[in-house]
């Protein structure tokens, strides 16, 4: 998934306003300000690899909403 499809499939999605587990040791506390912070810091820093981890976490996360039908 590329980060435009990414802010695409975010942008103006209705997130949880309470904490949310994803997985057993993964704990999202604000999840409007996770997809904010991952999509400026892929946009703030050109290095592919760290790029990856923050697409990763946000692929992850639109996992789980789809799957919890949020």
């Amino acid at each position: 998934m590329t980060v435009q499809e990414l802010e695409e499939w975010y942008a103006g999605r209705e997130l949880p306003k309470e904490p949310v587990w994803t997985h057993k040791s993964t704990r999202i506390i604000d999840p409007a300000f996770f997809v904010e912070a991952r999509l400026y810091a892929i946009k703030a820093n050109a290095d592919p690899k760290q790029q990856q981890s923050c697409i990763d976490k946000l692929i992850h996360f639109k996992n789980w909403l789809e799957k919890n039908g949020k």
